[in-house]
């Protein structure tokens, strides 16, 4: 493939992502903003996508069964579960909205600035594309989104948002890393096809349910 050919389609797949992107985060944050029960109809058809997925994924390793069973549970199950329990909360909306806006700024300018000024691979046999240049431009962009969210939602500056403004970033990348991983492992390009330019289900919540998780945690332990 020539350098033009490969411009013209990163291009082409660019402009599907971002066409993609602007129909579903839409329907999903209406979903999440209306009521925590069309939240918990959001969550249930993700699980359950994400579940075939997954399943569909690791079928042929039979001998590792038990263990990819219980992977699976930590890995899906639990996350959301807890994102329905922090949906729950008085100030869940908030809560939701900080983590899923600064989860997509945070994947998004790490992608741009990877991009843009990448050299440096930070895991090069899990996720070739991805730089440490990228990853450091999404954690900034990331941990100062979050501090302004919680002006703008009214959520006090403390030190629970603090440890969030610094781990929330982090864990994005970790949890999108993880999926990588996870691909790798089973060779596999996408997890799925449901969503295009961006592959499945899993593809596109792999660093969500890592920084809900985090986010459930840490109001349950210090707010």
């Amino acid at each position: 493939m020539s350098s033009t050919t490969s411009r013209k389609f990163l291009d082409q797949n660019m402009q599907l992502r971002i066409l993609t992107a602007g129909v579903a985060i839409p329907i999903a944050l209406g979903l999440i903003i209306l009521s925590w029960a069309t939240t918990a109809l959001l969550i249930l058809v993700l699980l359950a996508g994400a579940t075939y997925e997954y399943v569909r994924l690791v079928q042929y390793e039979s001998s590792s069964m038990l263990n990819n069973v219980l992977f699976g549970v930590a890995y899906l199950g639990v996350p959301l579960i807890m994102a329905l329990w922090l949906r729950s909360q008085p100030d869940g909306l908030k809560w939701f909205m900080l983590v899923l806006l600064t989860t997509w700024v945070t994947d998004s300018m790490a992608l741009f600035v990877g991009k843009a000024i990448g050299k440096h691979k930070m895991a090069p046999q899990i996720s070739p594309k991805k730089t440490w240049e990228g990853a450091v431009g999404g954690c900034i962009s990331g941990s100062i989104l979050v501090l302004i969210l919680a002006l703008v939602l009214d959520l006090e500056i403390d030190g629970a948002m603090i440890l969030l403004a610094m781990l929330l970033p982090i864990v994005a990348v970790l949890g999108d890393l993880l999926e990588s991983k996870l691909k790798r492992r089973f060779n596999v390009k996408d997890s799925g096809a449901l969503f295009p330019g961006h592959g499945g289900i899993l593809d596109r919540i792999d660093s969500v349910i890592a920084t809900l998780l985090v986010t459930a945690l840490v109001v349950l332990l210090f707010r």
